[in-house]
């Protein structure tokens, strides 16, 4: 299928969750996503990290996105930090 990736093959996850808009829609949209096929923890394709949208919404404070996905069950001590290689925890503090 698709729609779970973009044309570059990014995960369309992370690339959500890496536009660090503070969307008040960001439940709906991963719920989307996901019912779409998009895998919750699915890496950023074709960078020298592998993070994650949780990654990603951590590092931009993006708390309802952070909510939203863990919510739809994402893994919180899922490796792939750019900063040390670390968790989303490890994202939100660099």
């Amino acid at each position: 299928m698709g729609l779970p990736k973009t044309q570059s093959g990014c995960a369309r996850l992370p690339f959500f969750a890496d536009c660090p808009r503070h969307n008040p829609n960001a439940p709906v949209i991963i719920t989307a996503l996901i019912a779409a096929g998009s895998d919750l923890n699915a890496h950023a394709v074709g960078m020298r990290h592998r993070k994650a949208a949780l990654h990603w919404a951590a590092g931009s404070d993006d708390v309802v996105l952070v909510e939203a996905l863990l919510d739809e069950g994402a893994d919180i001590e899922r490796e792939g930090s750019s900063i040390d290689g670390g968790s989303p925890l490890s994202s939100a503090a660099g």
